[in-house]
């Protein structure tokens, strides 16, 4: 009550990261209980949503033997949309200045906090270059309730962003499960139509539906072409780095 001013917040004229740091009642994720026990104090003051704390995404260059992805267009026309022409390019100089060729790699956005907390299981792979740590870059997000999902404050029209992070919610780990991967645009794409279609939902509900529209992960489907080495970076870190729009 007397650290967290938005309790005291009219809540009706709030834009929506806002409310999300201010709705209480009928909490599905209910941060006292053992839902976040991974997150500490200063963690929940930092990345937590009723902090309402803004911050950076981290970023990393991968290997693409080592992704999956499903988007709308090429890497460079996705990132330059989603981050800006510049500073897509300096993500591409700074990854360049580590003497690779950058045509081998792509740009994944990673959780500041899920990069901390799998600091040890990148060590190997950064040491063969098969992942670079670019650090923070773009936009300002700030945590759902959801805490995974990100919701962009510096432009509140572009999409909200959802990372893996090592936590458990609602008893399951926020992490991209390999029997669904890079399927989210396909099925987002598959219930907007059923939704645009039934007269019900857009005439009696006023149904609108947020859809997944791109999907980048770390795996080892394509493990047939990559090294041992390689195999056991993918089978560590599964699940554990991606993104979805």
């Amino acid at each position: 009550a007397e650290n967290i001013l938005s309790h005291k917040l009219p809540k009706r004229s709030l834009p929506f990261h806002n409310i999300e740091a201010t709705v209480h009642e009928g909490n599905l994720y209910p941060h006292c209980f053992n839902g976040q026990t991974e997150l500490s104090l200063s963690d929940h003051i930092q990345y937590g949503s009723k902090s309402a704390s803004s911050f950076q995404l981290s970023w990393l260059g991968i290997r693409k033997s080592l992704l999956r992805n499903n988007l709308p267009a090429t890497e460079e026309v996705h990132w330059q949309s989603e981050i800006g022409a510049m500073e897509y390019a300096n993500l591409m100089a700074a990854l360049e200045q580590y003497g690779v060729n950058g045509n081998d790699y792509s740009l994944v956005p990673i959780h500041p906090w899920q990069l901390l907390n799998i600091e040890k299981s990148l060590k190997l792979p950064k040491a063969r270059q098969d992942i670079i740590s670019l650090g923070p870059a773009g936009d300002l997000y700030q945590a759902s309730q959801s805490l995974h999902t990100l919701v962009n404050v510096s432009q509140p029209a572009k999409a909200q962003v959802r990372l893996p992070l090592n936590i458990t919610c609602s008893n399951s780990k926020n992490s991209q499960q390999k029997k669904s991967l890079c399927v989210a645009p396909t099925l987002s794409s598959w219930l907007q139509h059923i939704v645009a279609t039934d007269n019900f939902l857009q005439k009696k509900c006023s149904m609108i539906m947020l859809g997944d529209y791109a999907e980048i992960a770390l795996t080892t489907s394509g493990s047939a072409n990559l090294t041992a080495e390689q195999v056991e970076t993918a089978s560590l870190l599964e699940g554990q780095i991606g993104a979805i729009f």
